[in-house]
């Protein structure tokens, strides 16, 4: 079911207070972090999932949550960065790198793009179709498709 913006609001509240009460639980930076980013700020969603990096830094979906941020922006750079800086910490993480794929062809750098293709592919050949969702264009999905039959 939809969450309200109310609701948001509700859970940004208490994620706060719970940060206050107990700033070790990565949860409470992960809520605030995401009540963050559907109540519009930023900048402090950020934060709370920078926050929570620094406490569980192998939790590969805290790096892509900050790094989806930046690509709402259409802050490739950004997000490429913070998921390089996750690959220092999960070199392994087929997840990272395909989200690296994406982000580096979003942003124009498609022989990077594909080089983090490859190395997903490596790792794990069947998780790649999580790219295919971030090309809507039927067009791309195919060229995307002839790349990962090349690559394999």
């Amino acid at each position: 079911f939809p969450v309200t913006i109310k609701q948001w609001n509700v859970a940004h509240h208490f994620a706060k207070k719970a940060i206050e009460l107990n700033d070790y639980e990565v949860k409470y930076f992960e809520l605030l972090g995401d009540s963050c980013l559907q109540l519009g700020y930023l900048f402090e969603s950020t934060e709370a999932y920078r926050a929570a990096i620094e406490l569980e830094c192998s939790n590969s979906e805290l790096w892509i949550r900050l790094a989806e941020i930046w690509a709402l922006e259409n802050e490739f750079v950004s997000a490429v960065d913070v998921l390089t800086e996750a690959l220092e910490e999960l070199p392994t993480d087929e997840n990272i790198h395909y989200r690296l794929a994406v982000y580096l062809l979003k942003g124009g750098r498609p022989k990077e793009a594909f080089t983090y293709l490859e190395s997903g592919l490596a790792l794990n050949h069947s998780a790649h179709e999580q790219i295919y969702g971030f090309f809507p264009d039927l067009e791309t999905q195919k060229l995307l498709f002839q790349v990962v039959q090349k690559l394999a």
